[in-house]
């Protein structure tokens, strides 16, 4: 303990342990940043959660949707297969005919 910094550092550590108001002034200080700090980390958290569940959502809808043209398209085809009109089709699936006609295209280029 012969270096003077250290002693001026216990001196200032022995001052501020016996000075009441000061120390509750610190912590109170530290306290307050420590809530910043934790409501910050909270609000983040909150944010990927939802950021997380709203791509789910999205990606689902993307999905199903994408399972659902392929399953008309198929059904398309097979009912291109069996000779119906492309008009017929567009009314059965909900489609519109020329979407109809490009699928009757593609598979006549596969054939």
């Amino acid at each position: 303990m012969s270096e003077p910094a250290i002693k001026e550092a216990w001196t200032a550590t022995d001052r501020f342990m016996r000075d009441k108001a000061l120390r509750l002034a610190y912590l109170s200080e530290e306290m307050k940043e420590h809530d910043v700090v934790s409501a910050m980390n909270w609000e983040r958290r909150t944010g990927l959660d939802e950021g997380r569940a709203e791509g789910r959502a999205e990606g689902r809808a993307e999905g199903h949707a994408e399972g659902r043209a392929e399953v008309q398209k198929g059904t398309a085809r097979r009912m291109l297969r069996a000779k119906m009109a492309p008009a017929e089709i567009a009314a059965l699936l909900d489609l519109p005919e020329e979407t109809i006609l490009a699928f009757a295209r593609e598979e006549n280029n596969e054939s």
